[in-house]
């Protein structure tokens, strides 16, 4: 690939956002903090950058086809977290009040996420079941994820990447209808964990799903196996951000799983 001011930015702010990923780990698991505004800034324009450069470089990607539309949708994922973190600040004390209509523009990359699912679902199935009204969108996804195999992991991979899509979007309903406060009503009253790690949680799921898309990379290129890239993908793509939602269920068991879809008693 030609060295580019793209593809330079592109790995400046591939590393920024491996740093500042994991800064918020090591802050809250040695000294029990959460960093301030001046990370939170950082941690979105490393992503947004990272994010916004990666399209151009695409042109100069020859590898399978699968793995173009797994960048994307790694991607989505990582733009679609950003605007869970400002979800996330937005309930801060000192949070401006325009932080609310910040989030609605992520609404396009959180259903982008559902329509790349949807894209995997429609390779996977047999054509025989695909209506003929939907010959044009079979032949779309097929030729997309030209490629996929039929297998254990890769069935995994689609069902986890879906079930975090529908959340996700249900997340951002529920806050579009609720608002800072009435979204993290329950959390600010009966889980103060969640309301804590909530500030982080995005930036560190961001940073798994990004080290995924590298990997694929890799995988792509033939310097590491396909076995070990797809094993990362499950683990650290599909499995790891759900650790990461229930990270304070690991703290606080007493906790509830789903603070902000559990009412007010």
């Amino acid at each position: 690939m030609r060295q580019t001011i793209g593809s330079t930015i592109h790995v400046v702010t591939g590393v920024g956002l491996f740093a500042a990923g994991l800064y918020p780990v090591y802050l809250e698991r040695v000294y029990r903090e959460i960093p301030g505004w001046e990370w939170m800034w950082a941690m979105l324009a490393f992503c947004m950058a990272n994010c916004a450069t990666v399209g151009p470089l695409m042109k100069y990607y020859k590898g399978p086809a699968v793995y173009r539309t797994l960048f994307s949708l790694g991607y989505d994922f990582v733009i679609s977290f950003q605007g869970i973190m400002l979800i996330a600040w937005s309930n801060q004390p000192d949070a401006p009040d325009w932080m609310f209509w910040a989030v609605m523009p992520f609404w396009w990359w959180s259903v982008q996420k559902l329509r790349t699912s949807a894209k995997y679902l429609t390779a996977l199935a047999p054509e025989d079941m695909i209506p003929s009204f939907l010959d044009g969108w079979n032949k779309q996804c097929r030729q997309e994820l030209a490629g996929i195999e039929f297998n254990a992991p890769t069935i995994g991979y689609v069902g986890l990447n879906l079930s975090a899509a529908l959340f996700d979007n249900a997340w951002m309903l529920l806050y579009t209808i609720k608002g800072p406060a009435g979204f993290w009503a329950f959390s600010t009253l009966y889980a103060p964990n969640d309301l804590e790690l909530s500030l982080i949680k995005p930036a560190v799921g961001s940073l798994t799903v990004s080290v995924v898309v590298f990997l694929g990379t890799l995988v792509a290129r033939r310097k590491m196996p396909a076995w070990l890239g797809g094993a990362f993908n499950v683990v650290l793509g599909s499995i790891g951000p759900w650790i990461i939602l229930f990270w304070h269920k690991l703290l606080a068991p007493s906790e509830a799983w789903f603070p902000q879809f559990t009412p007010l008693p």
